[in-house]
């Protein structure tokens, strides 16, 4: 009768134990569980690449100039020159690269839409009607007409447990800021041939002026050589020098 009362007390030690067991196991498998499912993450997470740029030469190529006021966005305009201006606006606007680009940039701006949508509740309905009647001369005639409705409404969303979707709106986030900067380098680069080729126009300009000049003044002094030697002012030799 004595050891009843010790066999009751070690199993109750024993049962919560047990308990203490189970609970500790249950927590540990809540553990393992999260981190399996973080580890099953689709990707990583992107940080920007840190890089070591020296920019001594900035100082260098700075001194001595002082602050101004200009607007790159529009640099042409400091040349005070509308028919420049003019060039580059049709460029601009007529070029087929920077159409390209832009429609890129809108292509990857839809893609965005898209891959944002698969986070959101999506709905599908559909809907049909069907009429059939039997003829009167046929077996069928006594059923006469029927009308056949048909409604079907299909929800669906996909939960983001392992960040399949985020991943995909970042990428396109990416792609489309690439297709902005890919926009504005094809605009640059237009810009700047179109500016450089008009220079190369204007400079052949002045010196096709320039070596006209020179030809009208080498022709007046052809005739004022002739008129001297007409003159007998000079020998013949200088006539012959001017020309």
């Amino acid at each position: 009768m004595k050891g009843q009362p010790m066999r009751s007390e070690m199993n109750g030690v024993c049962v919560d134990r047990g308990r203490s067991v189970s609970r500790a196991m249950g927590g540990a498998c809540a553990v393992w569980c999260a981190l399996l499912m973080m580890g099953c993450a689709v990707g990583q997470e992107y940080a920007r690449p840190i890089v070591s740029v020296p920019d001594a030469w900035h100082e260098a190529a700075v001194e001595g100039v002082g602050d101004g006021t200009a607007d790159l966005h529009a640099w042409w305009d400091a040349f005070d020159d509308p028919v420049l201006s003019e060039l580059i606006e049709r460029a601009g606007g007529n070029n087929r690269d920077v159409r390209t680009a832009y429609w890129r940039i809108m292509e990857a701006r839809a893609a965005r839409g898209i891959a944002a949508g698969e986070d959101r509740p999506r709905m599908d309905a559909s809907g049909s009607f069907t009429r059939s009647e039997a003829s009167e001369n046929g077996q069928m005639a006594v059923l006469g007409s029927s009308n056949l409705y048909n409604v079907g409404v299909d929800a669906t969303w996909e939960i983001d447990v392992f960040g399949r979707i985020q991943r995909n709106i970042e990428s396109s986030d990416a792609s489309w800021e690439a297709s902005v900067e890919d926009y504005r380098d094809v605009l640059v680069a237009l810009y700047a041939e179109v500016a450089l080729t008009y220079v190369e126009v204007r400079t052949l300009e002045a010196r096709i002026a320039s070596a006209r000049e020179n030809v009208q003044t080498q022709e007046r002094a052809v005739e004022l050589a002739e008129a001297r030697f007409d003159a007998e002012i000079v020998p013949e030799l200088d006539v012959a020098q001017a020309k």
